[in-house]
């Protein structure tokens, strides 16, 4: 039961320090076989096999009833969302760093705040929460004040990709807690944005010439981590810790994930950090920490538990 849910114990606390590190370093893993495999390809193979993975086991539960839960408009709609996220992603990947791409990926909780203040009245944000999403949207604006005046404009377009990333991921976050698949299990909505995702994502590769590539067994191994740990383990992983702990204490400790994806890109693939960009992005993940450390504060008031989030 949701108020049987714990706060968090060294083992919470460790297992989401682990899963932060693991997100962090998706950007830096595309980026490094970016070079024998196309950012979109990448994706493109690892939805492919977690939808086939995913598909198998939810027919082998549950059969021809997958589908009468009237989940699949919901579905849909979530699968072409992080479609358009993942399509932004690679294409911001081929301009600008993983440094830049994981933090304005990361602004994604902060457009899922801002609409969901709109659709639903518990989820509206108090006038604390919006001085801190005001801040976190300063900084990203200090961030591109930098890349107009020292960057070159196609890593500008690449910044531009990242932040649209963000947006898509937020838009996914409001489609999933205002539709059925609110109440669905984890995996079978894991298995409709990759399942559709697969779909449209597979015919863009080639209409967009991004469908050569060449595998070693670096490639593969660097693929097989992505799908098997980051795609599958890492979600399910995520979930299991919701059935347990508190979602809204969780989800600050997630915002581990892009101090060390922006950490990881310093350090694997040698990223420049400019005084804009360090700038904008302490006021982006101060605004990101604010709106959830308030959230958690609400609910300990209120004594609820909370709400379930969305996990990268």
């Amino acid at each position: 039961m949701l108020d049987e849910r714990k706060s968090l114990d060294v083992f919470s606390v460790s297992t989401m320090m682990v899963l932060c590190l693991l997100w962090g370093g998706q950007q830096v893993l595309i980026k490094l076989a970016a070079p024998r495999l196309d950012p979109l390809m990448q994706l493109t193979i690892r939805y492919a096999i977690s939808a086939l993975i995913l598909g198998g086991y939810l027919w082998y539960r549950q059969g021809a009833a997958l589908f009468g839960d009237k989940t699949a408009g919901a579905g849909v709609l979530v699968g072409i969302l992080v479609a358009l996220e993942s399509i932004f992603i690679a294409e911001g990947l081929r301009y600008s760093s993983a440094s830049h791409i994981t933090l304005f990926l990361y602004t994604g909780p902060l457009f899922a705040s801002f609409g969901l203040h709109f659709l639903r009245e518990e989820e509206r944000l108090s006038a604390s929460q919006w001085c801190f999403v005001v801040l976190a949207f300063l900084g990203i604006v200090i961030t591109f004040i930098g890349r107009g005046e020292g960057g070159q404009g196609n890593t500008l377009l690449g910044d531009g990709l990242g932040l649209l990333s963000g947006a898509a991921w937020g838009a996914t976050t409001i489609a999933v807690r205002t539709s059925a698949l609110a109440n669905a299990r984890p995996e079978k909505t894991l298995f409709y944005q990759v399942s559709i995702a697969t779909l449209l994502i597979f015919p863009v590769t080639f209409i967009m010439g991004h469908s050569t590539f060449e595998m070693d067994r670096a490639v593969v191994a660097n693929l097989t981590f992505q799908t098997l740990v980051l795609v599958l383990g890492t979600f399910l992983g995520w979930y299991w810790l919701l059935t347990r702990y508190l979602a809204s204490r969780l989800s600050v400790l997630q915002l581990l994930t892009p101090v060390a994806g922006v950490a990881l890109s310093v350090v694997v693939l040698n990223d420049v950090m400019d005084r804009w960009f360090v700038g904008g992005a302490v006021l982006v993940l101060i605004g990101i920490l604010g709106v959830s450390v308030l959230e958690v504060l609400t609910l300990r008031r209120a004594g609820g538990a909370s709400r379930p989030v969305s996990g990268r």
